[in-house]
């Protein structure tokens, strides 16, 4: 092997070592970029359990429900907020349709898997069954009056308009 010889086999350490060094380049990018997807996950979803705080904190009643009390998406949302308009409560409905991160983030806040999801006070009070059962034995109501929440008459003439 003469001096072409030898240039041809530099020649050829040289690309795999410049390839190498931008695949390891590619690499660090990708991990980087992974680490940035995780880390804008981490914030979004604190925005998300930021607002939902909010909600709860700054809201005497609250529903995460699918749809709204007027068109509500599933039986379940539907069931709530008819039972809390039949006590004549005066509550805020969010629609977590309208924001996955809500969607997921409620689901997180409270560790519990299904919606809809009431809040009586910033206390977390259960999904349809419980607060249908606590409905049928006057128990939501009890709760509602020890809160300081009105409902009943003062409230019920609200829901003919």
């Amino acid at each position: 092997g003469g001096p072409r010889y030898h240039l041809q086999r530099l020649f050829i350490k040289l690309l795999e070592v410049a390839w190498e060094m931008s695949y390891m380049h590619f690499l660090s990018k990708l991990k980087h970029q992974k680490l940035l997807n995780r880390k804008n996950k981490m914030n979004e979803n604190n925005t998300a359990l930021g607002k939902i705080k909010e909600y709860v904190e700054g809201n005497n009643v609250v529903l995460f429900m699918k749809g709204t009390p007027d068109f509500p998406q599933c039986g379940f949302s539907s069931a709530i907020s008819q039972t809390l308009k039949n006590l004549g409560v005066d509550f805020s409905a969010i629609n977590v349709l309208e924001d996955d991160m809500l969607r997921q983030g409620i689901k997180d806040f409270t560790d519990w898997p299904t919606i809809p999801q009431l809040f009586i006070k910033g206390e977390f009070v259960g999904g349809c069954d419980i607060v249908r059962e606590m409905a049928e034995k006057g128990e939501l109501q009890s709760l509602l009056k020890e809160k300081g929440v009105n409902c009943g008459s003062e409230a019920s003439e609200n829901k003919t308009q």
